[in-house]
C-alpha cells in the first residue's frame, strides 16, 4: 500500500502495534491491541521467533484462558485468540 502512495499513517500505526502485540509481556495490552483489529489467530513461526522477543512471544502459551493452542509443529505454532 506504501508504494501506491496509499499510506496515510494508518500502516506505520498497524505495525507498530503489531510489534507490541508480539513484544510485550503485558497480556492485557496485547489483548486490547487483539481487539482493535479484531485479529482471530496468532501465527508465530521461524520469522516472528527472529523479529520479537521470546518473553513477548511466550505470553501466548501463559495465558491458556485467553488463547488456545490450535496447530503446532516444529516450526509454526497457532493460537486462536478466546
Amino acid at each position: 500500500e506504501r508504494m501506491w502512495g496509499h499510506d496515510d499513517g494508518y500502516l506505520g500505526l498497524r505495525s507498530a502495534d503489531m510489534d507490541t502485540i508480539y513484544n510485550t509481556v503485558d497480556n492485557s495490552e496485547a489483548l486490547a491491541l487483539l481487539g482493535k483489529y479484531n485479529v482471530k489467530y496468532i501465527y508465530i513461526g521461524n520469522l516472528e521467533r527472529e523479529l520479537y522477543e521470546m518473553d513477548g512471544i511466550g505470553k501466548f502459551t501463559c495465558y491458556p484462558g485467553d488463547y488456545t493452542l490450535i496447530y503446532e509443529n516444529e516450526s509454526v505454532t497457532i493460537f486462536e485468540v478466546r
